[in-house]
């Protein structure tokens, strides 16, 4: 019963984690190149004509997805990372300080390496998601899997339209990666939530459980009889 609420819970988290990285993921792919272009933003070698700043974006995304690439494949290798909410807690973390980080950061380099960080966890939140999936007791895996594709897909309807939204509000172009920080720290605070009220409404499960099991009143051994059969 242990490792099935285990599962269970570590799911949502995943879920969670999910719908946040993506949703930001998106955001930065589509409104990165407007903070690129306003302060000029591209590598020191090569020309500075307008195609550089689409350049230092395309380089700038590949470092994330190739990252998260690998880390897909880490995740299969090494296991030592489920089950462990610190680990997932601190990749989202890294995450805030890394979106906080595109508003101010202005040198290439260290963006680049930033998107490296970024692309650890994309990689281990969508690993997370779908690894909790199929740890799901049952028959109804596919349906666990459906749902992370789908909650997966929300992160980019939700978050892209409220970076804009605020951005064109406030005339702000380091505005959405505000808002993308502070809906991952909300994110970290819900996850919190659910694994400290899930915890405490399956223990209280438990407990009933045992009370019911000495309340009950024993059961009595029945005389068997045979019969012989003719």
């Amino acid at each position: 019963a242990y490792r099935y609420a285990k599962a269970e819970v570590f799911l949502l988290l995943g879920y969670l984690a999910n719908f946040c990285s993506f949703g930001v993921m998106v955001t930065i792919s589509n409104q990165f190149i407007k903070l690129i272009v306003e302060r000029d933003i591209h590598f020191p070698f090569g020309s500075a004509d307008e195609g550089a700043h689409g350049t230092f974006l395309g380089v700038f995304l590949s470092c994330i997805y190739v990252t998260q690439t690998l880390i897909f494949g880490v995740g299969v290798v090494w296991t030592g990372w489920q089950y462990r909410r610190w680990v997932l807690y601190l990749s989202e973390f890294i995450w805030l300080i890394m979106t906080l980080g595109i508003a101010w950061v202005t040198n290439p380099l260290i963006l680049i390496g930033m998107a490296f960080l970024l692309g650890l966890q994309a990689g281990h939140s969508y690993t997370s998601s779908l690894a909790y999936s199929f740890h799901v007791p049952g028959q109804k895996k596919g349906k666990f899997v459906g749902l992370h594709e789908a909650i997966l897909a929300l992160g980019p309807v939700v978050f892209p339209p409220l970076a804009g939204a605020i951005a064109t509000r406030t005339g702000d172009n380091r505005a959405p990666y505000f808002l993308c920080a502070g809906l991952t720290f909300i994110t970290l605070v819900i996850q919190e939530v659910v694994f400290q009220v899930f915890w405490i409404m399956w223990k209280r499960k438990q407990n009933r459980a045992k009370i019911s099991t000495l309340k009950s009143p024993p059961t009595s051994p029945t005389n068997e009889t045979s019969s012989t059969v003719n």
